[in-house]
């Protein structure tokens, strides 16, 4: 039979010069914290079993973006100016919570859910009365083609500065579900990962806009759980970056490089966990791998271990 086709050419096969689109968030620091977890969910698309990190960081982004819509009149024309009340903070809560379980995610326990609607109202209540008659922009997409990779990213909030009337007089905001992480190493490189992430939103945004934002604010929404209930913001749920241009270079180069590693990844088929483990990673990202058991630098610390969180 193959007698019929042995003088049949067909083309080979065309070379895929389509560019690699990278996030500074899914892709460089989930490959940074850990590659040997990136690897896993994210290019050989695993999903994980308690995606607690995910849910939770989800959960107060797409709300607080609801409330945002609320008070901008996008939900209802009637809401225009109105600050959500606990009730309705509660509905924009369960509805994305019914859309992530269709999703398989889910909050692992009670508390979890609990304290992550709890900080929504508090922030709300605090933040909201100031903060949304600010905001320009939601979900800001921001891009940039570089010679080898699409660079990308979104910007959950884009605020003005009351003090100033400019086109030029913009915030940057980006919300984070955790508590602002501790001074010692792990929370150092995490800080120092959370400051690059808003150097490049800033070289990104001059990209689309033509100018830098005066200022970048990471808001670390997990601080307002804390016992009592915060009155005014707390001091640490803040941490601000101001652009410059020796470290926004830096920011590109080293963003760059990460992107060739993880291209190294790809093309040896090898994704190996942070040469200090945990250190790098954090016990708390660790602590919910599902290869936690089987990690060539942590297996021996989960050996007869189940986290709960």
């Amino acid at each position: 039979m193959w007698e019929r086709y042995q003088d049949v050419n067909t083309a080979n096969k065309k070379e895929n010069n389509l560019k690699r689109r990278y996030s500074v968030t899914a892709d460089i620091l989930s490959y940074r914290r850990c590659p040997r977890q990136y690897g896993y969910n994210a290019r050989k698309n695993f999903s994980p079993a308690r995606p607690l990190q995910e849910f939770v960081g989800i959960v107060i982004h797409q709300v607080l973006d609801r409330a945002h819509a609320h008070f901008a009149g996008k939900m209802d024309p009637s809401l225009k100016g109105k600050i959500p009340t606990d009730e309705e903070i509660t509905r924009y809560f369960v509805d994305v919570e019914e859309s992530l379980k269709s999703s398989g995610i889910r909050a692992v326990s009670t508390r979890i859910r609990e304290n992550s609607l709890e900080v929504v109202k508090r922030f709300n209540k605090l933040e909201g009365p100031v903060l949304y008659p600010r905001v320009r922009d939601t979900e800001h997409r921001l891009e940039k083609d570089e010679e080898k990779y699409v660079i990308h990213g979104v910007v959950d909030v884009l605020v003005e500065d009351p003090m100033e009337a400019s086109e030029m007089n913009v915030e940057i905001w980006d919300y984070k579900g955790s508590r602002k992480p501790d001074k010692g190493k792990t929370g150092k490189n995490i800080l120092e990962d959370y400051e690059f992430q808003m150097l490049i939103y800033m070289y990104l945004y001059k990209v689309r806009n033509g100018f830098y934002p005066k200022k970048g604010i990471i808001y670390f929404v997990g601080e307002l759980g804390r016992d009592p209930t915060p009155t005014t913001r707390p001091e640490q749920a803040i941490l601000e970056v101001k652009p410059d241009e020796e470290m926004l270079n830096k920011a590109i180069k080293s963003f760059l490089e990460t992107s060739d590693d993880i291209e190294k990844s790809i093309k040896m088929e090898r994704w190996d966990p942070p040469s200090d483990g945990h250190t790098t990673a954090s016990r708390a990202t660790c602590d919910i791998c599902d290869f936690r058991w089987t990690c060539p630098k942590e297996r021996d610390y989960y050996k007869d271990k189940f986290p709960v969180p």
